[in-house]
């Protein structure tokens, strides 16, 4: 992303400071609200993560994700993902590069992000999709093979003894 003419100018880093970049043009974005929600918290965020990105000093604030969202591809490698809390449910999501000394910011909000989540698995291994999401055709192919293992894709507790049931009540 390329400034533009009335863009801000933010100071580049000195000494030991990582270089704060965004990934993509959503989380430009989303710190643009946040800068217009929340102005000192976000510079308080901005002056941490670019002093210490990977620092656990303020455990309720500032800490790496858990399990599957604790790593992150980018440009080819697999970085440290990290968030900080800037209010209630803004938050700034980055994936720490120690050796470029550069923290990308992967998501800035005011809400709570909503990670990508992986379908569900149905009950014999295959992706189910219960979502509102999910494309007709997803939908329509995941439940044909629902159908040849006996379950419904749009429900958890469907079996032989639900179908029966369903069947004497109609």
């Amino acid at each position: 992303m390329s400034p533009k003419r009335g863009d801000r100018a933010a100071p580049p880093p000195v000494d030991d400071e990582y270089d704060l970049r965004f990934a993509s043009s959503e989380a430009a974005e989303g710190w643009e609200q946040l800068a217009r929600q929340a102005p000192g918290n976000l510079r308080r965020a901005f002056e941490r993560i670019r002093a210490t990105p990977r620092a656990g000093d303020q455990p309720g604030r500032r800490h790496r994700l858990k399990g599957a969202l604790g790593t992150g591809t980018f440009k080819g490698a697999e970085l440290e993902r990290w968030q900080y809390e800037v209010t209630g449910g803004g938050r700034v999501w980055c994936l720490v590069d120690v050796a470029g000394r550069t923290a990308w910011i992967t998501y800035a909000g005011t809400g709570h992000p909503r990670p990508p989540t992986d379908p569900q698995p149905h009950c014999c291994g295959r992706p189910s999709a219960t979502s509102a999401s999910a494309s007709p055709r997803l939908y329509s192919a995941i439940a044909r093979i629902a159908s040849r293992c006996g379950k419904s894709p749009s429900s958890r507790r469907s079996g032989p003894a639900t179908r029966e049931r369903r069947i004497a009540n109609a």
